[in-house]
């Protein structure tokens, strides 16, 4: 500490460390607009491009808001908040074939890029169950891929809307589908069987287009 007798001043030295300034967290950054996949009207964290990309979709000519998110996080972004919103957008649906009717679900999220499949087993099912099959959704990276992404499996389900386990009910909890109109009389018939023992349905959800065949605009 040294005086300044003239003035009647004192001058204290201190450390420049003992009194820096703390860093904060950077801000969350909000974003809203059109992607090719993704959960609608929600916002969902995000704390990389990456991440991004595996829930929206990545970059998109007609998405603006898809290559902002890229600048945000090429530029030192943490964390984001991104809520798609759709113009006239229209789930597509898979149908499943049962020995009378068929089974028929909707994908949870319009989207050009929602490459889902669906598949049934009757695994561990003892003849008694024969209103009962098992389910397998899964989301893969591009058609034809077997690069699976997310994957839910429903077991001992009924097409019985008196069951405890009817398929709409069971669906509800599901992040990819729901059940699209009533019901069959008798459950879907089993699926072929695919790659790593998994039954694969050959009937895709198909991206771009519903049920009616039209496309729609994601």
């Amino acid at each position: 500490m040294a005086d300044s007798p003239a003035s009647g001043v004192e001058l204290a030295q201190q450390s420049r460390d003992s009194h820096a300034i703390e860093r904060v967290p950077t801000g969350v950054a909000a974003f809203v607009g059109r992607t090719l996949k993704g959960p609608v009207n929600s916002a969902v964290p995000v704390k990389s491009f990456a991440e991004f990309q595996q829930h929206f979709g990545g970059l998109w000519q007609p998405s603006t808001v898809s290559y902002a998110v890229e600048q945000f996080f090429e530029n030192g972004g943490r964390e984001a908040r991104i809520v798609r919103v759709v113009n006239g957008a229209r789930p597509p649906t898979i149908t499943l074939p049962a020995t009378s009717g068929a089974l028929r679900l909707m994908a949870l999220n319009p989207g050009s890029r929602e490459y889902l499949r669906a598949s049934v087993d009757y695994d561990g099912l003892t003849a008694a169950e024969h209103e009962r099959f098992n389910l397998v959704v899964q989301r893969v990276r591009t058609a034809g891929s077997e690069l699976v992404e997310d994957q839910e499996i429903y077991r001992r389900m009924s097409v019985e809307p008196a069951s405890g386990r009817f398929v709409g009910d069971v669906l509800l909890q599901s992040r990819l589908v729901r059940l699209h109109g009533p019901p069959p009389p008798t459950r879907p018939e089993r699926s072929a069987g695919g790659p790593g023992g998994v039954a694969v349905s050959s009937a895709w959800i198909h991206p771009g287009w519903s049920s009616s065949s039209r496309p729609h605009r994601a």
